[in-house]
């Protein structure tokens, strides 16, 4: 079948908008999303091949791959983000009374959130077969995610010298113990 003018604009459409959230994407991550750039890479070499051709099976191919392209650049930032969140609460763990002094109301939020998203992140791999749906779902839990992480990323020096704080306080506590024992044992004898 010939290119027609409708069937143009919609392989236009399907590359530009594949091209956004890959450029989306690589704004936020300040580099190339590398899978779905490929994925568009295959997609123009369907396009090459259904124009060639004019076999409907490199369209629908092509269409694949845009579509491919764009889900994987609109996943990336949420699990990129979601892995950071994590690996801040990891850093800390065992500390979270420190954590909590420092951002005390954003803290609870945060764990609450973090819940809340995977949960609709397991929630939004059930539905896989809408590709739509799916990244509708994780992507309402992108604006959660990148302030959750501002305010985590801003609280680290702060959380990391009360830290310090703690620990040197401790030793402190430690060393004084220390000498209240060999002071009591001196004067038993």
């Amino acid at each position: 079948m010939p290119v027609t003018k409708e069937s143009f604009d919609r392989i236009n459409a399907d590359f530009k908008s594949a091209e956004k959230s890959i450029k989306d994407c690589e704004i936020w991550m300040n580099e190339l999303p590398q899978g779905a750039v490929n994925e568009l890479r295959y997609a123009a070499s369907h396009l090459v091949e259904y124009l060639v051709s004019e076999d409907e099976e490199h369209l629908k191919k092509f269409q694949r791959h845009c579509k491919r392209a764009k889900y994987d650049s609109k996943e990336i930032p949420v699990l990129m983000i979601k892995e950071k969140i994590d690996i801040l609460l990891e850093r800390f763990q065992g500390n979270e009374d420190i954590v909590s002094d420092v951002i005390s109301e954003e803290y609870s939020k945060i764990l609450k959130s973090r819940r809340e998203t995977n949960k609709a992140i397991s929630d939004a791999n059930n539905l896989r077969d809408s590709r739509e749906e799916y990244l509708d779902a994780i992507n309402e839990c992108l604006g959660v995610l990148q302030q959750n992480l501002a305010t985590l990323e801003d609280a680290v020096p702060a959380i990391e010298r009360k830290i310090k704080r703690a620990k040197f306080h401790n030793y402190l506590g430690v060393l004084g113990l220390l000498a209240a024992v060999i002071a009591g044992i001196k004067s038993f004898w």
